[in-house]
């Protein structure tokens, strides 16, 4: 059974289709990635899976239970080994740097200020940033900085299912190789189960073990990140070389 399954997956805002009958497969501790033009549905899709948006129509299944049917201790215990990296990081401008990373665990748990410095430093040490940050406020960050503290913050739990949206979006060349290792770092070091939405094509051949590629709200095509590069398909066609001409309207 897959790790994480979804069934005529749904999702319609006012007259406009965003999802159109979804299926998906995803194995654990794998690296899927979802690619397809902007407004097409990833993000759509992917908080969908978790339950941030309810969809019209269709079932989600995470580790063989049926998320939108789950009791409140099981659902509770799904959200609770979930990170989610937003695309724009999603950082608190009124907090420092350690009260962001660990804003969710000490809801939970209360952690004293201790602890709550050593769990801080512990995931800064993850992404490669050093204690010295951890009283810094966001607007002391470059943009890196600020992605891997967000990546910090999305690890703190140690989830085993980890988004990530748009994880290099208005990162230079080497920053997005930077954060694109320390995805494949994380996904290894915690056996976590990654989802990632991007249209950084670079990226996607780094990270994927799995690619899939949605379109007018259904997925056209899916595949290894291998078999991507080697398809005949059209809109993946299109789309990883940039065409103009295609199946793919332009308008």
């Amino acid at each position: 059974m897959s790790f994480i399954q979804a069934r005529g997956l749904r999702k319609s805002f006012g007259r406009h289709k965003v999802l159109d009958g979804v299926d998906l497969d995803i194995q654990e501790q794998s690296s899927l990635v979802i690619i397809g033009r902007s407004g097409t549905g990833k993000s759509v899709l992917i908080k969908t899976l978790i339950g941030i948006i309810k969809p019209d129509g269709g079932r989600v299944k995470i580790n063989g239970i049926d998320f939108y049917d789950a009791t409140k201790d099981e659902k509770k215990g799904i959200v609770d080994n979930l990170g989610f990296l937003f695309q724009g990081g999603a950082i608190f401008d009124s907090l420092n740097v350690e009260d962001n990373i660990t804003f969710s665990v000490n809801r939970e748990q209360y952690l004293t200020p201790e602890q709550k410095s050593d769990l801080a430093v512990e995931n800064l040490e993850a992404v490669g940033l050093s204690s010295q940050v951890l009283k810094l406020m966001p607007s002391e960050l470059s943009g890196g900085m600020l992605k891997r503290v967000a990546l910090a913050r999305a690890i703190c739990g140690k989830p085993k299912i980890i988004m990530f949206d748009e994880p290099t979006t208005g990162l230079d060349p080497i920053m997005s190789n930077v954060i694109n290792d320390l995805i494949m770092q994380i996904r290894k070091n915690l056996k976590a189960t990654t989802i990632t939405i991007s249209h950084d094509m670079n990226s996607v051949r780094q990270i994927a073990t799995d690619v899939i590629m949605l379109d007018e709200g259904k997925i056209v095509w899916q595949g290894t990140a291998k078999e991507m590069e080697n398809t005949d398909e059209e809109h993946v066609d299109q789309f990883i070389h940039g065409k103009l001409e295609g199946p793919m309207s332009l308008i």
